[in-house]
C-alpha cells in the first residue's frame, strides 16, 4: 500500500498496474478488511487517472466489505468517494442521496472534519445547480462545523463561496460581510495564498459595492499578498484608468507569472 501511494504521486499507471498485482493478492489470501482496502485503493487510483466510472464498483465493493466488518469509518469514506465520482460524472442527485447517507456514519465516529467537508460538498452541488438558498444552508453548516473544529481554511472557502452567492443574488452588502469576516479568519493563519484571495474578494465586493478606492487597495493587497497571473492582471485592470506607467509595469509582470 505504501508503494501504491507513493506511485498515485508520481506515476498514477504505475500506481494502477501495483494495485491490480495487490488486490489479486488479496482476493487469493487475505482477510475481508485486506479486500476491502485493496478495493478501496482501486477506486482511488482510478479516481487519479480519471477513470470515474470505472472507480464506483471498486469503491462499492469496498463498502460492502467494510460493512460487513464494521468498519464504519472507512465505510464512510468509501461512499463519500462514491458521491465525489457521481458529482463529478453529473449524477448530482445521486451524490446528493450518497453524501446525505455518510453523514451519520461519520457522527458515529465522532468525524467532525468529514462531516464539514460533506458539507460543503453538497454546497457546491446545490451551487452548480443554482439552488442558491440550499447552497448558502449547507455553506453555512460547512462554515459553523469548521469553526467549531478550528479547520479555518473550510471556514474561510466556506465564507468567500457563500459571499459570491450573494453577490450573485445582488446582496452586496451581505457579500461584504462574509467577505470582512473571512478576512479576519485568514489573516489569523498567515497564509498568504488565503489572505491573498480574500483580499481579492474584497476587491470584488467594494467593485459592486462602488467603492472603487477601496476596491483598489484591496486588489493590491491581493497583489502583493499572494503574487500571480491572476491578482497582477486584476490589480493592473483597476490600474488602467489612474496610473498608466503603474499599468503597463503590473500588467507585463502578469504576463510573466504563472
Amino acid at each position: 500500500l505504501k508503494l501504491v501511494s507513493y506511485y498515485i504521486g508520481c506515476n498514477p499507471h504505475k500506481a494502477e498496474e501495483s494495485t491490480q498485482i495487490l488486490l489479486q493478492m488479496a482476493n487469493l489470501m487475505g482477510t475481508a478488511e485486506e479486500i476491502a482496502f485493496a478495493n478501496k485503493t482501486m477506486g482511488s487510483v482510478n479516481s487519479v487517472l480519471g477513470n470515474h466510472q470505472e472507480a464506483i464498483p471498486y469503491y462499492q465493493k469496498a463498502v460492502n466489505l467494510f460493512s460487513q466488518i464494521g468498519k464504519n469509518l472507512q465505510m464512510a469514506q468509501s461512499l463519500a468517494s462514491i458521491a465525489s465520482m457521481n458529482t463529478t460524472l453529473g449524477n448530482t442527485a445521486q451524490a446528493l442521496k450518497t453524501f446525505m447517507e455518510v453523514i451519520p456514519l461519520f457522527e458515529q465516529e465522532n468525524d467532525q472534519h468529514s462531516i464539514a467537508i460533506t458539507y460543503s460538498n453538497m454546497a457546491n452541488i446545490y451551487k452548480a445547480k443554482m439552488d442558491y438558498a440550499q447552497a448558502i444552508q449547507y455553506y453555512q453548516k460547512a462554515a459553523d462545523l469548521a469553526e467549531s473544529i478550528q479547520c479555518l481554511d473550510l471556514q474561510v472557502s466556506s465564507l468567500c463561496i457563500m459571499g459570491s452567492i450573494y453577490s450573485s443574488l445582488m446582496d452586496y452588502n451581505k457579500n461584504l460581510a462574509c467577505c470582512l469576516k473571512a478576512l479576519t479568519l485568514a489573516e489569523s493563519t498567515g497564509n498568504n495564498y488565503l489572505i491573498g484571495e480574500v483580499h481579492c474578494s474584497l476587491g470584488v465586493a467594494y467593485q459592486e459595492l462602488q467603492d472603487y478606492d477601496k476596491a483598489l487597495e484591496y486588489y493590491e493587497m491581493g497583489y502583493n499578498s499572494n503574487k500571480n497571473a491572476t491578482t497582477a492582471f486584476n490589480y493592473a485592470y483597476k490600474l488602467k484608468d489612474k496610473d498608466k506607467e503603474k499599468f503597463k509595469e503590473i500588467l507585463e509582470e502578469s504576463l510573466r507569472l504563472d
